[in-house]
């Protein structure tokens, strides 16, 4: 079975575009500056719906991890996982508000 999370692994790079104009703003006998910007969060879905999927994994899942102990001679932890928590018999979820593109506007006043 092909799931979304064996895709290719440049679906998953998630990029943002953010455009910036900025005016000068005369207050008395200093000049501030007044920012507006525009971003556009994870434009690569924006662009192909496929693309740019991102995935969590439930607090249930993680208390499913169990510490096994310390491989032998080495401080590297070793851990097991039993297998609930899962949905779908995945350990990870499609997260379905992280996986669209947003837009967001900002103001911003520097004096």
């Amino acid at each position: 079975m092909h799931s979304a999370m064996q895709q290719d692994h440049h679906s998953r790079i998630n990029f943002d575009l953010q455009l910036l104009q900025e005016f000068k703003v005369k207050a008395g006998t200093s000049v501030n500056r007044l920012q507006v910007t525009f971003a556009i969060l994870n434009i690569g879905n924006m662009l192909n719906k496929k693309w740019v999927i991102q995935f969590m994994i439930p607090t249930s899942s993680l208390t499913s991890l169990i510490i096994k102990g310390l491989a032998p001679g080495t401080s590297t932890p070793t851990f097991t996982y039993d297998g609930s928590g899962q949905t779908n018999g995945n350990p990870y979820l499609l997260s379905d508000l992280l996986s669209r593109w947003r837009g967001q506007i900002g103001l911003r006043y520097i004096f």
